[in-house]
């Protein structure tokens, strides 16, 4: 009797170690599965797409048998605690949100995995899934140091003229008079009137480069001297840059909307969808609600144009979002299978019909006809094609992605904004600006 009940609980232990066998062979032939049970640790910004993503989460775990935990916080406080979590080495997270100007600076501290393995690898990667050459490149570039990708870009920002096609038509100006800085210039000053401001931009300190580095560069202005190949020398204090500060400032002062000086993101939309301002520029991306038609003044009459440009060139702004895995993550295959399948094609697609996201990183999303039916907003001029067009003019280095340039950049709004409220002359202004500029690359060793 004693030895039946041997043979039966081996029976019984075979049965399941061969059973767990099975299970084991199957978890092994579905690439979703084979990370099953563990768990991940994703941070981001409270941006759209980041939304998209937490909505559909439950259909990734059901695909991939992962947990993930999504943190979401404003963009300020997400700046913070990803690089107080980078910077201690602690692994709490697997996956980052990367704003283009930190790639750089986070992956040369050695914070971010390269993913180019992973891009590369047949086994690493379904190839059906990343498609990564249908990201657009320039945002990929935005990922990128010293050769190596360290991010996967899900949102393509840049910013386009927007103007009013009813008011252009009233005083008779062709909108293509705003595709030159002296054109636009002259257009502000004669649209504004004490109804209506002629221009809507930033001028919020930690913001006005987004809008008047278009002008500074299409006058033929630069932060340093040559980023492409890597001389920072501040040039802050050049012709073309003091000229540039005194148009913007005088554009701002003298024809911006009320409280111009501080202006914002939300400020420059709600002025432009309440029929304050006959021309703005601000973010391509936020064309939903500019013309949301629940709370728009101007659905129809609003035409869309790239911003302008001049002897310099025409810069549209340009910065992208992405997604990085961490150097201390325990967990970076499981990251990476996170990674394909929120910029999948079909996710992608998802959170763009779902949401307000409308900055694709896809071609074949830019491409797709539910999208464009979706998102072709209405008014004078194609919008999709404005978007897409300064999207293909935008330079990955628009604003220099390099360790410190943050504090420059402050010092630049700075510098604007004391010659918008007539505190500094433009001159005094650029020459501060410079000598501060130079004070931060020396520290950062980037010259002597």
């Amino acid at each position: 009797m004693k030895r039946f009940w041997v043979a039966l609980m081996l029976m019984i232990v075979g049965v399941s170690l061969f059973a767990g066998g099975q299970q084991e062979i199957e978890k092994s032939t579905d690439p979703w599965k084979q990370f099953a049970g563990e768990e991940l640790n994703v941070v981001s910004m409270n941006i759209t797409f980041a939304q998209g993503l937490e909505k559909y989460l439950p259909e990734f775990e059901e695909k991939t048998g992962l947990k993930v935990n999504l943190d979401l916080f404003s963009e300020d406080m997400a700046h913070q605690k990803i690089k107080t979590e980078l910077a201690s080495g602690s692994g709490a997270y697997d996956v980052v949100w990367v704003q283009s100007g930190y790639s750089i600076p986070y992956a040369s501290a050695g914070w971010l995995e390269s993913l180019d393995p992973y891009i590369s690898s047949s086994e690493k990667s379904m190839q059906d899934v990343l498609e990564f050459d249908d990201i657009i490149p320039s945002l990929v570039e935005m990922m990128k140091y010293d050769g190596s990708t360290y991010g996967i870009p899900f949102f393509a920002a840049t910013i386009i003229t927007y103007y009013r096609s009813d008011i252009l038509r009233e005083k008779g100006i062709d909108p293509s008079m705003l595709d030159t800085i002296d054109g636009f210039y002259e257009a502000v000053k004669l649209l504004n009137s004490a109804d209506m401001a002629g221009v809507a931009m930033r001028g919020d300190t930690m913001n006005t480069s987004w809008h008047s580095t278009v002008f500074m560069k299409g006058l033929g202005g630069t932060y340093v001297k040559d980023i492409k190949n890597e001389d920072y020398t501040p040039t802050l204090n050049s012709e073309a840059v003091i000229e540039s500060t005194k148009l913007y400032a005088d554009m701002m002062a003298n024809y911006g909307i009320d409280g111009a000086a501080t202006a914002k993101y939300d400020d420059v939309v709600l002025a432009i969808q309440q029929g304050n301002a006959a021309i703005a520029i601000e973010g391509a991306p936020l064309a939903g609600r500019i013309l949301d038609p629940e709370l728009s003044k101007v659905v129809g009459k609003i035409g869309f144009r790239v911003v302008p440009a001049g002897p310099g060139g025409q810069y549209p702004a340009f910065t992208g979002h992405g997604l990085g895995i961490t150097s201390a993550s325990k967990n970076k295959d499981a990251a990476w299978l996170f990674l394909q399948w929120a910029n999948s094609f079909d996710i992608v697609k998802k959170i763009a019909l779902n949401t307000n996201h409308l900055a694709v990183q896809r071609s074949s999303v830019w491409n797709d006809s539910e999208f464009r039916e979706r998102w072709n907003l209405e008014g004078e001029g194609d919008f999709l094609k404005t978007f897409e067009d300064s999207l293909a003019k935008a330079d990955p280095d628009y604003r220099p992605r390099f360790a410190g340039f943050n504090e420059i950049n402050q010092a630049y709004g700075e510098a604007v904004n004391k010659v918008i409220i007539g505190k500094s002359s433009a001159e005094d202004a650029c020459e501060v600006l410079q000598e501060k500029a130079l004070e931060v690359v020396r520290r950062f060793g980037y010259i002597d």
